[in-house]
Parts: C-alpha cells; sequence; structure tokens
C-alpha cells in the first residue's frame, strides 16, 4: 500500500511539471545578441545574471532506473529577463530529460547587470544537469555532460 501511494504521489508531481516552453524560434521584431557561439560561455553574466531558478521534479522513469543526465538548452533572454525562446540543442540520454529541463527553465528569471542598462536580449546556451547517486550510466554522464559546462 505505502508503495501504492509513493507511486501516485510520484505520478501527481509529474503531470503537474507540465512544460508551458516549446520548442520556440526568437521573436522576429526583437534584436538577440548570440551568445551562444562564444568560446567564452560566462560571457552571458556581462548581461544578465540569474535572479531566480526553479528545478523541476527527477522524472520517475530515470530515478527508478537510476540515470543521470543533461540537457543543453538554447535560451532566448528578453529586456524583461524571461525566457522568451527554448530549444533542446542536445540532450544525453536523448529525449530523458528535456520536458523536465524545459519547465524548469521556463521558470527562471533573469537580471540586467549594471553595464546592461539597455537589457539587451540575448540567447546563450544553457545546460542543466540530472543526477542521482550511485549512477548506473556514471561513464556515458561523465564522457556527455561534464566535458564543457554552460553558464546558467
Amino acid at each position: 500500500m505505502k508503495k501504492f501511494l509513493a507511486i501516485l504521489f510520484t505520478m501527481l508531481i509529474l503531470l503537474g511539471c507540465k512544460s508551458t516552453v516549446q520548442d520556440m524560434e526568437q521573436p522576429k521584431d526583437v534584436q538577440y545578441l548570440d551568445l551562444s557561439k562564444n568560446p567564452n560561455r560566462k560571457a552571458v553574466k556581462e548581461y544578465w545574471e540569474v535572479k531566480k531558478k526553479f528545478v523541476s521534479g527527477y522524472p520517475a522513469s530515470a530515478a527508478e532506473k537510476r540515470m543521470s543526465g543533461c540537457v543543453d538548452i538554447l535560451a532566448g533572454i528578453d529586456s524583461k529577463g524571461k525566457l522568451s525562446s527554448a530549444k533542446i540543442k542536445k540532450s544525453y540520454p536523448e529525449g530523458l530529460f528535456d520536458k523536465h529541463a524545459l519547465a524548469s527553465l521556463s521558470k527562471w528569471k533573469w537580471k540586467p547587470t549594471e553595464s546592461n542598462s539597455s537589457r539587451q536580449p540575448v540567447i546563450h546556451l544553457i545546460q542543466l544537469d540530472f543526477t542521482v547517486i550511485p549512477t548506473k550510466n556514471n561513464s556515458g554522464y561523465t564522457a556527455n555532460c561534464t566535458q564543457a559546462k554552460h553558464s546558467a
């Protein structure tokens, strides 16, 4: 009975984590500065700093299998410090954490730095990591997710 209630509770939480951001292209009427190809992945910190982070639940299927992974997202930050667009660039294991990553990122907020008084919208690459210890896919996680950490 306890196991059933635990599974039911987990499923209710997961259903509540529905993503509100789809894979979108940047709005055409706004000039975004593309920082996603900048070798200095922390260049976004010259323009925006994270004001509020949100972490969604861990996917039940990944937790049951003891899987860790990451999702690389091309993210657009608009002049209000909100996520305006998001597109999955890469994920490991492919597709396993995508919905949870987008659900989390859609609730993030940024504030402009002192040097960004014009509130310049930017596009940059964010990596969200999902880890469980011990993990059954440690070598794959290490190879795919820890090589080049991205600034959030």
